[in-house]
């Protein structure tokens, strides 16, 4: 009798933690997703999540952040540009994607935190380019040429940097 009430026992403490384990996903996958504070709250804001054995730009699932990500390394591929990388994107975001201005700011902020997160900016548009064709196969290329022009606009002519970029970006979407 105290072996089944010892069974019982178990399996219901099994249950427990099997059940909390479901409840709770967010605490297995943030060791990894190691960012400043103000990233974490846009992150959970739009609903990204890092993979843990895996880049962050691996897991991204959200076209538009990823668009996002593309063109704050477009625009940190040209040195001569000021620092409001940030606003411009935001911007940019808001008005092509039609994203509301917190969620734009959000975007934008897990974007640049993205598009650090890689060696450079080049690499980092490259490896961006690779993940919105997986996620997107051609439908969101107009918005996306869309925010690089107005990323790109602030000062006129692309940098080479900028335009080795688009091009191996119409390589890839095969549009050159």
């Amino acid at each position: 009798m105290m072996f089944i009430l010892a069974m019982l026992v178990a399996a219901a403490a099994a249950y427990l933690v099997v059940a909390l384990a479901k409840r709770r996903p967010l605490t297995r996958g943030t060791a990894a997703f190691d960012a400043p504070a103000e990233v974490q709250a846009a992150a959970r804001q739009i609903g990204y999540r890092p993979k843990a054995a895996s880049h962050p730009v691996d897991a991204i699932d959200d076209t538009a952040l990823c668009v996002a990500a593309m063109a704050t390394a477009f625009a940190q591929m040209d040195q001569t540009t000021e620092n409001a990388t940030h606003e411009r994107v935001a911007l940019a975001l808001g008005k092509h994607l039609k994203l509301g201005t917190e969620n734009a700011q959000a975007h934008a902020t897990v974007g640049g935190w993205l598009a650090g997160q890689c060696d450079s900016p080049t690499s980092a548009f490259d490896r961006l380019t690779k993940r919105l064709k997986r996620l997107d196969h051609g439908p969101w290329f107009d918005r996306l040429m869309h925010v690089l022009g107005d990323v790109g606009r602030a000062k006129g002519m692309p940098s080479p940097q900028q335009a080795d970029a688009l091009g191996a970006l119409a390589r890839v979407f095969r549009t050159a």
